[in-house]
């Protein structure tokens, strides 16, 4: 199946008021059903309570992988 670029535009006042900076570069990433965008690693930036939960259970963050939070 052959996908067609999309695209998508926004008022500057909305970016304004999300705290964004109008020449900033931001990086769009998906995941099933989300489309998150972010000025850095927005999926990451979700994630992080997530991780802070595992870590202060005695898990590492490096022993936690995408599929563990995005599968149960």
């Amino acid at each position: 199946m052959k996908r067609k670029a999309a695209s998508c535009r926004f008022r500057t006042v909305f970016w304004i008021r999300l705290g964004v900076s109008r020449n900033g570069d931001l990086i769009i990433e998906t995941v099933p059903g989300v489309i998150l965008i972010g000025e850095k690693e927005p999926v990451k930036t979700v994630n992080q309570p997530l991780l802070d939960l595992f870590q202060a259970i005695g898990i590492e963050p490096e022993e936690v992988t995408i599929e563990t939070m995005t599968e149960g």
